[in-house]
């Protein structure tokens, strides 16, 4: 116990006081510190998650380029941005002390979890299946779910972000109640003077190790480090996970569509004979790259992607709609294109066989008859939820041989395409040939907007029927 006024103790006491003070004030400037480290990490979480809404966020595959729809505010609306604007707003609430605004701040965290979750599994969404520029799904097949974009992984790492950060203003919430606290007490219990030599006295007397005391200082940096520590890991494994992870998908159904398959039916077979071969289809597209991409043995349903009724017998080759009632017993047929994700020519080449000659020639009549409906005409085609114009040609009936012409604008790939549609003996022969627009400059193609390749296509297969 101290038992007399030594001026020395008195020097050292104040100057621990002064000490104290000191670290209170260091402590009050890490508080500050770490609010606007987490507000700033709740700014830059919700900013990246809300430049995410407008990248893609389904990769293309081979023979199946995006087009349409494929940000998530396309798919979504502009509602998706509500709570990416709530979070910061909640997060500057939380900053300012409003012990409620962090619920609501987590809330809209755990809201945004929730999506990227939601968005990264529904492989619904990222279902794909190959898509002529005529617009008629395969429907021979499950499809190919893609891999998910890198709108996925920009998401997850700002929503990631936006955590770390609310996790730091809720951790300095709670240190600054804690002190507020700690200083109440110490307000309403003052020490004397003399109290405060005492401990000063007994604390000269007992020194504290130098590895507790870098321990402490080491721990208390970590404290106030580990929110922008953590930032830097979350979108460092969202980066990672995108190269790892985020990689194109494997094409397996074309793959597994570059041969015909095991399972044709003894009709189908017997048709098989009758289609032109790649080579074959090569040389009537001008080209010498066009590979067999799939091969179709049920006819696509086009109701839901071509509106208009009176377009539908153009729009693709054997469509269920346009044959329905007709009589048809068998079909086959292929798609070809280039490899690679970009194709620049494509065609669909399609043998329906009826009964008879007779019912034959009865379906070409009535598609005779059907088709100039749609002749220098405008349609929709809905393809990937995405309203595609059409434009329609006129109609040609020469020889037998039914022809049109329709171009695809307002996407991407632009195409120019001819339909062809002859009999031969009990066999209707349906085709479309389509090619690049000269416009599409950047793929180094020149299309002849006369060609007639579709016709010469239909023509070589009809001359290959026998005639009884």
């Amino acid at each position: 116990m101290v038992t007399q006024d030594d001026p020395n103790t008195h020097a050292t006491a104040r100057e621990r006081q002064r000490k104290a003070l000191s670290q209170r004030g260091d402590e009050a400037s890490r508080g500050v510190f770490a609010t606007v480290l987490g507000l700033g990490l709740v700014l830059a979480g919700a900013a990246a998650a809300a430049v995410a809404m407008f990248l893609p966020f389904v990769q293309p595959v081979d023979g199946l380029p995006v087009v349409g729809k494929n940000t998530v505010v396309q798919f979504f609306g502009w509602y998706v941005f509500l709570p990416l604007i709530l979070m910061p707003y909640f997060g500057y609430r939380m900053s300012q002390g409003k012990p409620s605004a962090q619920w609501s701040l987590f809330g809209f965290c755990g809201l945004g979890v929730v999506g990227v979750v939601v968005l990264a599994t529904d492989k619904e969404l990222r279902t794909m299946r190959i898509m002529g520029p005529g617009g008629a799904a395969d429907s021979t097949g499950p499809g190919i779910v893609a891999s998910p974009d890198i709108a996925i992984y920009v998401a997850a790492a700002g929503v990631a972000v936006a955590i770390v950060g609310a996790l730091a203003l809720f951790q300095n919430a709670r240190n600054s109640v804690r002190e507020t606290r700690d200083l109440a007490a110490s307000e309403r219990h003052p020490r004397s003077e003399q109290m405060v030599l005492e401990a000063d006295a007994s604390a000269r007397g007992a020194e504290a190790p130098a590895a507790d005391a870098l321990a402490r200082t080491s721990g208390t940096r970590w404290r106030s480090s580990w929110p922008l520590a953590a930032a830097v890991v979350a979108v460092a494994v969202a980066v990672g996970s995108y190269f790892v992870l985020g990689r194109p998908s494997t094409p397996l159904q074309s793959r597994a569509g570059s041969q015909p398959p095991t399972s044709l039916t003894p009709a189908q077979t017997a048709l098989q004979g009758l289609l032109l071969s790649p080579e074959q289809i090569s040389t009537a597209m001008g080209t010498t790259e066009l590979a067999l991409k799939g091969t179709i043995g049920v006819m696509p349903n086009l109701a839901e992607q071509v509106p208009d009724e009176a377009c539908r017998p153009i729009a693709s080759p054997a469509a269920a709609e346009v044959y329905q009632g007709s009589g048809w017993n068998s079909l086959l047929g292929q798609v070809f294109a280039e490899p690679g994700p970009r194709f620049r020519h494509r065609v669909e080449q399609a043998v329906v066989s009826f009964p008879s000659a007779k019912e034959a020639g009865a379906f070409f009549t009535a598609s005779a008859q059907s088709w100039p409906a749609c002749a220098d005409r405008h349609f929709t085609l809905v393809a990937m939820g995405t309203n595609m114009a059409h434009t329609a040609g006129p109609v040609s009936n020469t020889d037998g041989t039914l022809s049109i012409t329709q171009n695809q604008d307002g996407v991407e790939l632009t195409f120019s395409c001819q339909r062809a549609l002859t009999v031969a003996n009990n066999l209707v022969v349906d085709v479309m040939a389509c090619s690049l627009k000269p416009t599409d400059a950047q793929f180094d193609v020149q299309v002849d907007s006369s060609s007639t390749a579709a016709i010469d296509i239909a023509h070589q297969i009809a001359a290959k029927v026998p005639a009884t």
